[in-house]
């Protein structure tokens, strides 16, 4: 199956694009904004769970800044997530030094062997 990674990545910056233009609109009006945040969602989530599709859920929290927080006690020195029970699901994060993205992913082991072995895939990382 060829894959089209740039065409996934234009829908996804589309959708950021309209995801921040929304943004007023979700905060002010209530109807909208339950749509976007609580409906899409719950839409998505029915359709996941459904043996016709396979979803994986993709989010970036590389604009959060979260080495540069202090909560009294010194910036952190890493960031990673707490031990919880992910699954299909890939968090993109800063590196400290910011010249990166670290890729955090929750799959099956057989869905990962899958991504492995995927040669486009392989060319944007930097361990191929």
């Amino acid at each position: 199956m060829e894959q089209n990674y740039l065409g996934m990545v234009l829908k996804m910056r589309e959708a950021t694009v309209q995801g921040v233009k929304d943004c007023a609109r979700i905060l002010s009006d209530r109807e909208f904004g339950k749509w976007v945040l609580v409906d899409s969602y719950f839409h998505a989530a029915q359709k996941a769970s459904g043996p016709d599709y396979k979803v994986i859920w993709v989010t970036d929290w590389s604009k959060f800044g979260e080495y540069e927080l202090d909560f009294g006690f010194g910036k952190p020195v890493w960031v990673s997530l707490a031990d919880v029970p992910l699954r299909d699901l890939l968090i993109l994060m800063n590196t400290k030094d910011n010249d990166g993205i670290e890729a955090w992913v929750y799959l099956h082991e057989s869905d990962m062997a899958y991504l492995e072995r995927d040669e486009d895939l392989r060319m944007l990382t930097t361990q191929s």
